[in-house]
């Protein structure tokens, strides 16, 4: 009953911004589809919230760092509902149609949540509505656009902005880190901190451990690591990671923590 209220009231713009600026109400809609136990009802009634809220330009440009890709490409890797493969990729869809100038950055949001993969998957599918082709293939193409001009750091930078941590082969790539190492430093070591922000703030404990891991090889391929890690909180966070209750993260601060220990690779 709530949700289908809240459905209606976003059919008007002057509510749009006012829903979208209560963190609560977008991360609550977020949690409701990423529950195991929701139905396809439920995703079909999630995302065409989103769907309406992205009719709003304000919102188009700064939803997607609101993790809501990454609910969508969750929600067409469970459903083949027509229903909610339609408004899944109309918001899609409106989000890069309406979101002016930050489209790239929207853009790179999708791509390192693996859309890509999704919306390959429902081209190669027959609908009996035509329009989820015709949006599809505009989300690609757009998406298409922007891919060719990435390199290996440019993709680690979109993976590390959007916060969605995954075990990429950059992670774990020798020669990532040695020819990429010092641009961690660019704008005032913008990777480094949003790294740390990671550590300080996610409940992704996958994130949290790359993260980890990215710190420490961060300070095993440059000499000044260690220091700028230490000035910017970094070591703190990592040795309160290593009582975690998750295993995982607990290892990657332990061995994040020794390699800062190291004076000389």
């Amino acid at each position: 009953v709530v949700i289908k209220s809240l459905m209606s009231m976003l059919r008007f713009d002057q509510y749009r911004l006012k829903f979208y600026q209560d963190t609560n109400g977008v991360g609550a809609l977020c949690d409701l589809v990423i529950n195991k136990a929701a139905n396809f009802q439920m995703q079909y009634q999630v995302v065409f919230c989103f769907w309406l809220m992205t009719f709003n330009s304000d919102i188009a440009q700064t939803i997607s760092k609101r993790h809501i890709p990454s609910v969508i490409s969750n929600v067409l890797a469970k459903s083949s509902k027509e229903k909610v493969v339609r408004v899944a990729t109309l918001t899609l869809r409106n989000i890069l149609e309406k979101s002016g100038y930050k489209i790239k950055e929207n853009v790179e949001i999708m791509i390192s949540n693996k859309l890509q993969r999704q919306l390959r998957l429902i081209q190669s599918k027959n609908w009996k509505d035509e329009d989820i082709k015709d949006d599809v293939e505009y989300v690609v193409d757009t998406m298409q656009n922007y891919v060719t001009e990435l390199n290996s750091f440019d993709e680690y930078a979109i993976e590390v902005r959007s916060g969605d941590l995954k075990w990429s082969p950059m992670h774990k790539s020798e020669a990532f880190w040695r020819d990429h190492v010092m641009r961690l430093n660019d704008n005032e070591h913008e990777m480094l901190r949003m790294l740390i922000t990671i550590l300080e703030e996610s409940n992704d404990t996958t994130a949290m451990s790359i993260a980890c891991h990215d710190l420490g090889e961060y300070t095993r391929h440059y000499s000044l690591g260690r220091a700028n890690v230490e000035q910017l909180g970094g070591k703190a966070e990592l040795i309160k990671l290593i009582s975690h209750p998750d295993s995982s993260v607990r290892y990657e601060a332990l061995v994040a923590t020794q390699k800062m220990m190291v004076k000389s690779w």
